[in-house]
This record gives C-alpha cells, structure tokens and sequence, in this order.
C-alpha cells in the first residue's frame, strides 16, 4: 500500500492528476499513516485543491504534531492560499526548533525568505 503512496510521489509534478489517483486510493487503504496524509497533502495543492490539502495536513499533524516535513508543507499550504503571516510564523519556529536537517530544510529557508520580501 506504500507502494501507491510512492508511485503518487514519483509523478506528484509531471503527472499530477494521475497522481491524486493513487494517493487517494492509498489514503483509502491506509487512512491514518502520516506519510500518507502528508503526500496526500502536498498533491492535492500541487492539484489546485487548496482546502482539501489544508484539511488532509490537519489530519497529518493529529498523527505526528512535531514531524518538521509536516510543519513545512503545512506551511507552503498556507502560504499558497493567502495565509502569509501564519506561514512565516510556522516556518521560523520549525526552522527554530528543528535545527538539525530534515528534508526540505532548503525549502522551507527558501520560502521564509520569500514572505519575508528576501527572494
């Protein structure tokens, strides 16, 4: 069932439709597993599906509240439906509080900077 959840990831940019598919069949079979929701998440905005995506990371953040990778897409979430302060204020204190790397550190420097005028 994983399997779903990765193919989903795999095409989440050069085939999006396709990969809302099967993230959603994947969050069918395995409706509590974070990294599920977090990938559902993400492809339902990469889909346009902006409150979709703001609904599923809720769900994703009940599982796992302190998963850095979570804060951060909840974030770019945010950011993208208009909600600049909230994002900014979530991505300094991720970035704060997770001083160690996580995946999309860069990422998630990269967009604070862009709210906060630097990019």
């Amino acid at each position: 069932m994983l399997a779903l959840n990765n193919l989903a990831w795999m095409l989440r940019e050069r085939q999006p439709r396709r990969s809302l598919a099967y993230i959603r069949r994947a969050a069918r079979l395995m409706p509590q597993e974070p990294m599920v929701l977090d990938s559902r998440a993400v492809i339902e905005h990469l889909n346009g599906n902006s409150v979709q995506a703001a609904l599923v990371i809720q769900q994703a953040l009940k599982v796992d509240p302190d998963n850095p990778s979570l804060l951060y897409h909840q974030a770019m979430i945010r950011a993208a439906a208009g909600a600049t302060e909230q994002a900014r204020s979530q991505l300094e204190q991720v970035l704060a509080g997770h001083a160690e790397a996580f995946p999309e550190r860069e990422e998630a420097v990269a967009l604070l900077s862009s709210l906060q005028g630097g990019g």
